[in-house]
C-alpha cells in the first residue's frame, strides 16, 4: 500500500522538513523519494529527492508497511452492543461485545490509517466501555484520546478523554504506526 506525507496548511513562512518515516521496522529517507510535489525546485513547486516541503504537496514514500494485529479491549453494559472498527473511513470489522472486558482482534493492514471505534447500535440502555486499543506493541488508552463523540459530558453528547460511549458515536485514535523492531 502506498504511503505519503502531506503538507496541507501551506502559507506565508510555513515550510516542513521531513527527515524520514519509520514504520514496520523500516526507515525510509524522505530525500530518497522520487516524488515530492511540495518541494521548490527549478522555480516552481514539485520535484524529487528532497526532504523539504515548501508548497502544499506531498512526499510519496511508495512503501508497503507491515500490518500488525490490532486488539481492542472493550465491554458492553447489556451484552448486545456492537463496536465497529473503522479504518480510513471504512468499516472493516464489527465486534459483538459481552458484558465483561474482553479482547477482540483484527488482523489486516492498519499502519498509517486513521482508526476509530464506533458504537453502532445505541438504544435500549446499551453503553460501551473501551478500555484500550493495542497495536504493534503499543497500548493506546481510550481515556487518553481527545475525540469521543459518544460520551456524555457537561450535559450533552460529545467530548474527550473518556473510555465510555453512552450514545452512538466513536473514539478517534488517530493514525497508528507499528513501533519499529529494535
Amino acid at each position: 500500500m502506498k504511503r505519503s506525507t502531506r503538507f496541507s496548511n501551506d502559507g506565508p513562512n510555513l515550510d516542513v522538513q521531513v527527515d524520514h518515516v519509520a514504520a514496520g521496522g523500516q526507515i525510509v529517507e524522505a530525500e530518497a523519494q522520487a516524488v515530492n510535489t511540495g518541494v521548490w525546485q527549478g522555480g516552481s513547486c514539485g520535484g524529487a529527492y528532497s526532504e523539504y516541503l515548501h508548497c502544499g504537496g506531498q512526499i510519496d514514500f511508495g512503501v508497503v508497511l507491515e500490518g500488525a494485529p490490532l486488539t481492542v479491549r472493550a465491554r458492553g453494559t447489556s451484552g448486545s452492543e456492537q463496536l465497529q472498527l473503522v479504518l480510513d473511513g471504512e468499516v472493516v470489522q464489527t465486534f459483538a461485545l459481552s458484558t465483561s472486558l474482553e479482547d477482540y482482534q483484527y488482523t489486516g493492514e492498519i499502519a498509517g490509517k486513521p482508526v476509530q471505534l464506533h458504537f453502532s447500535n445505541d438504544g435500549d440502555w446499551r453503553d460501551v466501555q473501551i478500555d484500550a486499543l493495542t497495536f504493534g506493541g503499543v497500548t493506546h488508552q481510550a481515556e487518553d484520546q481527545a475525540i469521543n463523540t459518544g460520551v456524555w459530558q457537561d450535559g450533552s453528547y460529545g467530548g474527550s478523554y473518556s473510555e465510555y460511549l453512552h450514545c452512538g458515536g466513536y473514539v478517534d485514535f488517530g493514525v497508528l504506526w507499528r513501533r519499529p523492531d529494535p
